[in-house]
């Protein structure tokens, strides 16, 4: 989902051993992510707004924006677009 890789995520945080991470234990994760611009504009469609910030908006790369952003099964509904669009609004939709 992030990008990244167990060993990486140990190394960042210190862990000696990547296989005794505690249960709600808090990790920094590497910043390799990209993310799109951030959205300004009215539209309450996901698709007009990536058009907006020329970013691509067909159905299968919406599909592999969602699954990296922790959507799954992305079948294009209202209630999976609108997070699509919050997350793009406040600047925290991932690239795939």
């Amino acid at each position: 989902m992030y990008g990244t890789t167990v060993d990486e995520i140990a190394k960042l945080n210190g862990i000696k051993n990547k296989n005794l991470i505690i249960i709600g234990q808090i990790l920094k994760i590497p910043s390799k992510l990209k993310y799109f611009s951030k959205y300004t504009g009215s539209s309450v469609s996901i698709v007009d707004a990536l058009k907006a910030i020329k970013e691509q908006s067909s159905y299968d790369y919406r599909s592999k924006v969602a699954e990296v952003n922790g959507i799954k099964n992305y079948a294009g509904t209202s209630a999976q677009n609108i997070k699509l669009l919050d997350l793009l609004k406040s600047g925290k939709l991932i690239k795939p």
